[in-house]
């Protein structure tokens, strides 16, 4: 049914809560990849003792400490099931997940990507505001209906064709760099209704560390912002997309002075 990836660096004391809401959803059908990315702490040892009493599937796999986006696409050439969620360790599903989206499954055409459901935040509040209940669109234009992260849920046939691009001594792509691309193949079914996603903005978190990830990695940034250049956006979008540009292209010049 579906393939779950998590990258995790030095939170095994925190995988615990995404194999919990894994174990909650009672379906033997589902894969569980862990990427750890370098970790020196337990991480290993936790994903061992889960390995022993699940019903599921859980692949291990280690690298050298390279980014979620890295870990990503080492992940990716080891899904077996049809369809792909990243779930990142400091997140969890909710309980009933898994059945929100077989509920939706038949939705799904043959000329759609996926589909994508709301976020909710520890006290069970539905993250950011929409208006409108379902609507069929790419990831550029959702936010005209809805602010807030979204869970997306991919088929693996179409998200096995790209992978993110690597920058040497940089650690992080937008992840919207790769699901535009996937979704140049389809549109994606947003239920702007439903969460499945329980998610949580740690202070060590990429949500909280926009500007230093923009200077720390200005090639993956310029990347991104350079594709949004050549898709059919807003003006708006399109003018604040040439100045991040501009900003990436100045921190690849400081880095090399």
């Amino acid at each position: 049914m579906i393939t779950f990836i998590t990258a995790t660096y030095q939170r095994g004391h925190l995988l615990n809560f995404v194999y919990q809401s894994l174990v909650q959803q009672g379906d033997s059908d589902i894969q569980w990849i862990i990427v750890d990315d370098g970790s020196t702490d337990n991480t290993e040892d936790v994903v061992n003792s889960f390995k022993v009493e699940a019903n599921f599937e859980i692949v291990f796999l280690r690298q050298s400490n390279s980014g979620k986006h890295v870990a990503i696409n080492t992940a990716a050439d080891h899904i077996s099931r049809d369809f792909v969620m990243i779930l990142d360790s400091d997140d969890s599903l909710t309980h009933d997940a898994l059945n929100i989206f077989k509920l939706h499954h038949n939705q799904i055409t043959e000329t759609m990507t996926g589909v994508a459901f709301r976020c909710k935040d520890k006290s069970s509040a539905l993250i950011g505001n929409c208006h409108i209940g379902q609507i069929t669109t790419r990831p550029l234009f959702v936010g005209n209906f809805c602010s807030g992260d979204l869970a997306y849920i991919f088929k693996s046939t179409i998200f096995r064709k790209y992978k993110f691009p690597v920058f040497n001594n940089e650690k992080f792509v937008p992840e919207l760099l790769i699901w535009n691309k996937i979704c140049d193949h389809g549109e994606i079914l947003y239920i702007l209704d439903k969460a499945i996603c329980v998610v949580e903005y740690l202070a060590d978190g990429l949500s909280f560390n926009f500007s230093s990830n923009l200077r720390k990695n200005p090639r993956g940034f310029l990347e991104f912002y350079k594709d949004n250049l050549s898709r059919p956006v807003s003006f708006k979008v399109w003018c604040k997309s040439a100045l991040r540009c501009l900003q990436c292209i100045a921190y690849i010049v400081k880095k090399k002075i």
